[in-house]
């Protein structure tokens, strides 16, 4: 009888490991710890390098819109400044990301009392300055310096006029007024002297509104009565207007009394009782009601 047996497999011996599976797991183990890290790193870096340092978002232009009396070219040169200067040390301010907005208003709030401060940025490489600073409606001159002063008696900012600031430098060392000097004093809008020769700073104070309003009005009804005004003496907050004339005589009225009574007293008195007398004035007082004080030199 032939009989047949059937060989089982020994379920106990270990399997071969195929050759090919363990190189997948292998390379696959890989790019899980090391490849798919380092694209990422390379994409990150790229990245950086497109949006931070590359041309692609660099300022190429810088617009500016300022108001009358504002320098755009003193505006632009803070602006190229502050590109020039690193963001997180080594990062470029010229970038558009990285450019501190902050900053660039902090710095023109302290050259300038604004009404108006906007910065915009327009991607990818546009850069716009809008700057409406207050109008000028008198001048100070203090300590050298000379700053337009807006309505309310707040410094704007520093005046433009750099051939008047010299004028007003001129007298201030006792230099004898030209008749060019003259001409340029009263041709401008009116001019505060400080009195203290105290220095001053963006933004602060320096006069009442009142103040601002009777120098104006003053400057215009005196010249059109024909006495020149060359310029006006005042200590800070004062009340006091000082009018310095063309014919060297001085003329004191107060922001307490009514600017029109004075003005008119003192042309009663100039048309009726000193006339030809005027060349010889050292002063009059107007601030005291109905009653003048005068004096010759």
């Amino acid at each position: 009888m032939r009989q047949s047996f059937r060989i089982h497999r020994n379920e106990f011996r270990p399997r071969r490991k195929r050759e090919g599976s363990f190189h997948s797991y292998r390379a696959l183990d890989f790019c899980v710890k090391w490849l798919l890290p380092l694209c990422g790193i390379l994409a990150l870096g790229g990245s950086l390098y497109f949006f931070f340092f590359s041309r692609s978002f660099s300022i190429d232009i810088v617009e500016v819109d300022v108001s009358e009396g504002v320098d755009a070219g003193q505006v632009k040169s803070l602006v190229y400044a502050q590109m020039d200067a690193k963001a997180f040390v080594v990062a470029p301010q010229r970038n558009i990301f990285l450019f501190d907005d902050k900053k660039i208003v902090r710095d023109l709030h302290a050259l300038f009392a604004v009404d108006l401060l906007r910065i915009e940025k327009k991607m990818p490489n546009k850069l716009v300055v809008v700057l409406q600073a207050r109008p000028l409606q008198v001048l100070w001159f203090s300590a050298g310096r000379l700053y337009d002063i807006d309505n309310q008696g707040v410094i704007a900012r520093e005046s433009q006029m750099l051939s008047l600031r010299t004028t007003l430098q001129d007298i201030q060392t006792d230099k004898a007024l030209s008749d060019s000097m003259k001409k340029k004093l009263t041709s401008s809008v009116p001019i505060i002297i400080d009195e203290e020769h105290k220095e001053s700073s963006i933004s602060e104070t320096i006069v009442s509104s009142v103040f601002v309003e009777y120098s104006i009005a003053a400057k215009k009804s005196l010249e059109d009565s024909g006495v020149p005004v060359i310029y006006f003496k005042a200590k800070r907050n004062a009340t006091t207007v000082t009018v310095v004339t063309g014919e060297r005589w001085e003329m004191y009225l107060t922001t307490d009394e009514s600017l029109e009574r004075q003005l008119a007293a003192v042309q009663t008195l100039l048309t009726e009782k000193i006339r030809d007398k005027r060349p010889t004035l050292r002063y009059i007082d107007a601030r005291f009601g109905n009653r003048l004080y005068y004096t010759y030199r």
